[in-house]
């Protein structure tokens, strides 16, 4: 006969092991959802800089069958080397034509001396595309997949988007489930054996425990990295159509003075120096200016290790502006710039500072566009941009106040958490302010938002004045 003693302790552990098993499956299954939205996302941006790094009229002209060999392998370079740096293992474009899809694709295979030989899929026939894909051809909406082909089992987003000339395409991204599921499986198989540890020896158990603990910290610490850096990028997609209208006044500029000269060269046997000099001179300010918005693209789009250094707020933020110049212009926007004289500087990185303001202003624009739709033209788009010195609290005020579509109470509080957003799923992806907050707290400063619905919006960044320079004035 059993001893009672050991049918308890067997009991005991059966149910113990059973509530293991079980919060195995639970933080499985929480986790699972967990990182499929965020390598939702990060597919979702990668798609998103798809305009950013080809050619506008590239699927017009692929439509048309203009695109040679050559800009055939440069294309799919491009598209590849965006896959790498953001992790996922396609990235694609899909446009119909006669009723059949074709694809365009990165994974490009290299010749054995690293030279471009071959392109694997330029206008190929795409005869396995998923019904989701299909499926956005006709409803012109977002739509996120699982599929599975002789490649392997992809997460895929498929975005909408429209050409110069008006032609939808699909801009698409797949990250690979095995990628994904790789940091799943071997979580439950710990848990269940440190589990059965614990239960034998407690102390090894609470070490193991301490022991995962700090490494997963240090996942997260870079998995929000690489967040911030993909909230770039989405940033950098987002303002394609201004950072263009930015780049194609001078390359007007420049056009009609090189037609000016033709005209005086052709028309006249002697042509003035003086008139000369200055074509030649506002040609060559307009190059200067197209060389200095790309390599600042490039430098905003750059990851790098954060530097806190002495900085004068009035530097990045002008620095973010200049992103949305023609888009102010173009949307009839009222830009409005109060910088206080003499503003202490702040210890912060500069690169990623600009990239609050960008995402600040960014919102700011959006939320008077939506307003001005609302209330037609006769409505005045006001955004205005303070940079203070708040002598009292020693801190260092950068204020941005719309007077756009506001918020409620509701969306207040919840603006602040990852991938939230009330934007539509083409227009925003819910980065934007979780990552400034983040960054500001970094910077041990703070994030403050007051907003009523239809009455505009006003977000406050307050940061620390430095030591230094608040060590010789009187804050009283």
């Amino acid at each position: 006969m059993a001893n009672p003693k050991t049918n308890k302790f067997i009991s005991a552990a059966s149910i113990y092991i059973i509530g293991v098993l079980a919060v195995s499956a639970f933080l499985f299954l929480k986790r699972e959802h967990t990182l499929l939205g965020i390598y939702d996302k990060i597919n979702q941006s990668a798609a998103s800089c798809i305009p950013l790094i080809l050619d506008p009229a590239f699927q017009d002209r692929v439509a048309a069958g203009k695109i040679n060999e050559a800009e055939n392998i440069e294309n799919s370079k491009k598209l590849t080397m965006l896959a790498e740096k953001i992790g996922a293992a396609y990235i694609y474009t899909i446009i119909k034509k006669d009723g059949k899809l074709y694809i365009t694709a990165s994974n490009y295979p290299p010749s054995k001396d690293n030279k471009l030989t071959q392109v694997n899929y330029f206008m190929k026939e795409y005869k396995t595309a998923p019904d989701a894909l299909k499926k956005l051809f006709a409803q012109k909406k977002t739509v996120f997949s699982e599929y599975s082909d002789g490649w392997g089992f992809f997460r895929s987003v498929y975005i909408p988007m429209y050409t110069p000339d008006g032609m939808l395409f699909a801009a698409c991204a797949d990250m690979k489930m095995k990628e994904i599921y790789s940091g799943l499986y071997p979580i439950v198989i710990q848990s269940v054996l440190l589990a059965v540890f614990f239960f034998l020896l407690a102390y090894p158990m609470i070490w193991a425990f301490n022991d995962i603990s700090e490494s997963q910290k240090g996942e997260l610490i870079e998995k929000k990295k690489q967040l911030a850096h993909a909230g770039r990028l989405t940033a950098m997609g987002e303002m394609a159509a201004g950072i263009a209208h930015e780049i194609n006044q001078p390359l007007c500029v420049i056009r009609g003075y090189l037609e000016l000269l033709k005209a005086m060269l052709k028309d006249n046997s002697e042509v003035k120096e003086k008139q000369m000099d200055s074509a030649f001179d506002i040609g060559i300010s307009s190059v200067e200016k197209i060389s200095r918005i790309v390599n600042h693209m490039r430098s905003f789009s750059r990851m790098k290790a954060q530097e806190l250094k002495p900085v004068d707020l009035k530097d990045p933020v002008d620095s973010a502006l200049s992103f949305f110049n023609e888009q102010i212009k173009l949307h009839n926007i009222s830009l409005i710039k109060n910088y206080e004289e003499n503003v202490p500087f702040v210890n912060v990185d500069a690169q990623r500072f600009e990239q609050i303001a960008v995402n600040l202003v960014s919102n700011a624009r959006y939320a008077v566009d939506k307003m001005g739709e609302l209330k037609g033209r006769s409505f005045v788009k006001k955004i205005e941009v303070s940079i203070r010195h708040d002598r009292k609290n020693s801190k260092v005020c950068f204020e941005i106040s719309d007077n756009g579509i506001g918020m409620t109470r509701n969306v207040i509080e919840r603006c602040r958490e990852p991938f939230f957003t009330t934007k539509g799923v083409d227009e925003g992806t819910g980065l934007g302010l979780s990552i400034s907050e983040e960054i500001v707290k970094g910077f041990r400063g703070e994030l403050y938002i007051k907003s009523k619905p239809d009455a505009g919006s006003t977000f406050t960044v307050l940061l620390p004045v430095r030591e230094e320079d608040n060590g010789g004035k009187d804050t009283a």
